[in-house]
């Protein structure tokens, strides 16, 4: 019989008079890779904190492997032996595999660690991720540094088994691997599972979750809405109305209408093109088009950010727009905007008129000293947004509103080409659909749009046409027309065949199936 790891009956957290978590109810078993959909992230961070730290909950009871080690009834602190494993990389750079995964076990406090007994424990477990099998080789010696994002995961889960975690979270990792590495991944969870262990595979996208989970969840508002056994049809079908339809049924009308339109005509003229050493052909993008940059290997992807992040310093990436390198007047027509643009792209201690404005002053000269300037911008900004933030300070601002904040600051700024990185990475269903709401407005402008991806997310639903970057440099193209081609397992990528089956069968094509 299985062992329950983790089991959270009607668990309630609140902060002051706001309730984080209301009646969370879930149990994992041993074996399973437990799906979590996030169709709104409020009370995510506080779920997070219960389980890996014992956060105090006002009612519920939490058991770990059939031990209460949480409860209304006591305050008790401290870690659960769980691990978390998300986009940000934990292991220490400048160390080995080994010594990552041999130094942070439980030890004698004089324990001198000697180089030939980390490889002798190690070795056993490097090895039973069987290569041939996974399609995954990891040397021992090899720093983590140049570890790939792949490789770096597996061994973070390793270090999590061999410290006896057997429960182990895994939040959006599908945002930093591709596509065929999520599949190798799947191998890997199912290769643990058989050991006893249990995930929590939190993903916004139920694509990427049929194809690794067992049971999924969604969860909603701060509170687990169903509960679906992924192999009974009936029950998944369900989950997937409660989840993805959410918001897919708004952005699927407006996403639908624009694709039903013909494909649309752009100028033969290279626009701006990326050049890269691991890229021989480049990447070119014409005058109003939106183009989507899959990389299937994060290597190219990560030589790219690093480019964008440091244009003049960091080598490796070269930007020519109209047929020329970029001089520093120009660098105001290319706008990039990062992963996360809450957290990245806002200055906190500034004020919201002046996050604002801060990227026009070559259109409007004297921009911080006219009021009046200012004033029309913040009207502007209202009549468009349907909201006035300008009189609460940044900080008091949501991650909406945030993230708003810096799209409109590209809106007011005007660019040639706007370079997004990720711009879905992290985002619940409801910020999805603004971004996706805010990109669509800046190419209404004019302004042409490069998405780099590593995970595709939504940016199929804005792209008119798609580049998938392949290991080596090999790039595969696909114009809007051609969608319907896309791998299966790609979000949206359904949609497109549905639009191209109706469209046959207006024209008299193949009967509906």
């Amino acid at each position: 019989m299985k062992q329950e790891i983790l089991r959270l009956e009607r668990v309630t957290c609140k902060t002051g008079d706001r309730t984080q978590l209301q009646d969370v109810s879930l149990s994992v078993q041993e074996g399973e890779i437990v799906g979590l959909v996030p169709v709104s992230t409020y009370g995510l961070e506080s779920l997070l904190a219960v389980l890996l730290r014992n956060e105090p909950i006002y009612y519920g009871y939490v058991y770990y492997r059939e031990e209460c080690v949480n409860s209304w009834k006591q305050d008790r602190r401290g870690r659960n032996p769980i691990s978390l494993i998300d986009g940000n990389i934990s292991l220490v750079e400048g160390m080995s595999v080994a010594m990552n995964l041999y130094a942070f076990r439980p030890a004698k406090h004089d324990e001198i660690l000697r180089e030939r007994q980390m490889q002798e424990m190690v070795r056993p477990y490097l090895d039973d991720l069987a290569p041939e099998r996974f399609g995954i080789t990891i040397n021992p010696d090899e720093p983590a540094e140049r570890l790939s994002p792949l490789q770096s995961v597996v061994v973070e889960i390793l270090r999590a088994y061999m410290l006896g975690h057997r429960l182990i979270i895994l939040r959006e990792i599908g945002a930093v691997l591709s596509e065929e590495q999520v599949l190798a991944l799947s191998g890997v969870l199912r290769h643990y599972a058989q050991r006893g262990c249990a995930f929590l595979y939190i993903s916004m996208h139920m694509e990427e979750i049929r194809q690794i989970c067992t049971k999924a969840a969604v969860f909603t508002n701060g509170s687990v809405a169903m509960v679906a056994e992924l192999e009974n049809r009936e029950e998944s079908g369900a989950l997937e109305q409660s989840s993805y339809r959410v918001y897919a049924d708004s952005l699927y009308r407006s996403v639908s209408g624009a694709l039903s339109n013909a494909e649309p005509e752009f100028p033969p003229e290279t626009l701006l093109e990326i050049r890269t050493r691991r890229m021989p052909y480049g990447i070119s993008v014409r005058k109003g088009e939106c183009l989507a940059v899959q990389f299937l290997d994060t290597r190219p992807y990560r030589e790219i950010i690093r480019s964008l992040a440091a244009p003049e310093t960091e080598p490796g990436t070269e930007l020519y727009l109209h047929g020329k390198r970029p001089g520093r007047a120009d660098l105001r027509s290319i706008a990039v905007l990062k992963e996360n643009v809450a957290q990245t792209m806002v200055f906190r201690e500034m004020s919201v008129i002046d996050n604002l404005c801060m990227t026009m002053d070559h259109r409007l000269p004297g921009i911080w000293l006219k009021r009046r300037q200012k004033n029309l911008i913040r009207k502007e900004y209202i009549r468009l947004t349907q909201h006035d933030p300008f009189e609460r300070s940044v900080s008091a601002l949501s991650a909406e509103e945030l993230t708003e904040l810096v799209y409109m600051r590209i809106y007011m700024q005007r660019p040639q080409v706007l370079i997004v990185e990720q711009p879905f990475k992290g985002a619940d269903v409801t910020l999805r659909k603004r971004i996706w709401e805010l990109i669509e407005l800046l190419m209404r402008e004019g302004i042409t749009v490069v998405l780099l991806t590593v995970n595709m997310a939504d940016s199929l639903t804005l792209a008119s046409r798609v580049i998938r970057v392949r290991p080596h440099g090999q790039v595969e193209e696909y114009r809007r027309g051609d969608f319907s081609e896309l791998p299966d397992n790609l979000p949206w990528a359904a949609m497109y065949r549905d639009l191209e089956r109706e469209m046959e069968q207006q024209k008299g094509g193949l009967p509906s199936e």
